[in-house]
């Protein structure tokens, strides 16, 4: 008998225990959101350490183009916080524990998770592995010879969010 020490690092030596836990969560979730919403997971409420978006201004009117629904998931039951992503083919976002919810995504759908140059932590590469997750990093731009200013904060590159979201989604209607 061998211990298992089932975590973030380990998932896809274990695939049947997030499976295992993505049916049991799902099971309890009544009805699905929108098929194939476009979630942007915003950190605000209860946001006890650095990770805010820093333009978020700037980003709502990048993602906007694309159909993305703003949520903070800290602000929602765990019920609908499932409930939303239970049906997602794409959430974005800064890095943060709300990227958690990839695991009750439909299998191979999109992550984009938005990081500060200084804290590049990405913590569900296995739980997109056994998904079959499309995932991809949008790290905020630092200069060599000016530092990046916003700490663990999260200045999005909106030109490389952009381009991101035309390659996968294809070119944003243009403006008028």
């Amino acid at each position: 008998f061998r211990r298992v020490l089932f975590r973030s690092r380990n998932i896809n030596e274990y695939p049947h225990v997030l499976h295992m836990l993505r049916d049991l969560a799902l099971r309890h979730v009544d009805g699905a959101s929108r098929p194939g919403a476009r979630l942007w997971l915003e950190r605000g409420a209860m946001l006890n350490n650095a990770g805010h978006t820093r333009n978020a201004e700037e980003v709502y009117d990048c993602i906007g183009k694309f159909g993305f629904e703003v949520i903070d998931m800290a602000t929602l039951p765990v019920s609908e916080q499932i409930r939303r992503v239970a049906s997602a083919a794409i959430i974005a976002g800064p890095h943060g524990a709300q990227f958690a919810h990839a695991q009750f995504m439909p299998p191979a759908s999109t992550v984009i998770e938005c990081f500060s140059p200084i804290h590049v932590n990405p913590s569900i590469l296995q739980v997109c592995r056994v998904l079959k997750h499309s995932y991809h990093q949008v790290v905020a731009r630092s200069h060599l010879f000016k530092p990046y200013a916003y700490g663990r904060d999260c200045q999005v590159d909106c030109e490389h969010l952009g381009l991101l979201l035309d390659s996968i989604l294809g070119a944003a209607p243009q403006a008028r």
